[in-house]
């Protein structure tokens, strides 16, 4: 997939159909962000898609996996029992690792034709 250069009508249509299983599951009302794992953020020409969908690209990826290292040794020397729900939190916004930090533009792309 290294060599891809857009989102195929295939995998946007598969993207649909996960889209409209979350929306027959948990109601069309509920917050959602669409989030493909993709090395590309540009749609083909011949897919269609009627709502925004956005990807983490290999750049994002990239970025997620050093943060998620960072936020394991964050942990490496400490005693797993004394770890607070509050310290968790903080080492993960410290991290970008936060869900604010996971929907913005430090991870993910809005795909686009």
């Amino acid at each position: 997939m290294q060599d891809c250069v857009e989102i195929t009508k295939d995998e946007i249509g598969q993207m649909s159909n996960h889209i409209a299983w979350f929306k027959s599951n948990y109601g069309k009302d509920k917050p959602v962000k669409n989030i493909f794992i993709h090395p590309v953020s540009k749609i083909s020409k011949l897919a269609d898609i009627d709502t925004t969908i956005y990807a983490i690209t290999d750049k994002g990826l990239n970025k997620l996996k050093e943060n998620v290292r960072k936020f394991v040794q964050e942990f490496k020397c400490i005693d797993f029992d004394s770890i607070t729900t509050s310290k968790v939190d903080e080492v993960l916004r410290v991290n970008k690792l936060d869900i604010m930090s996971l929907e913005s533009d430090i991870y993910v792309v809005e795909c686009s034709k």
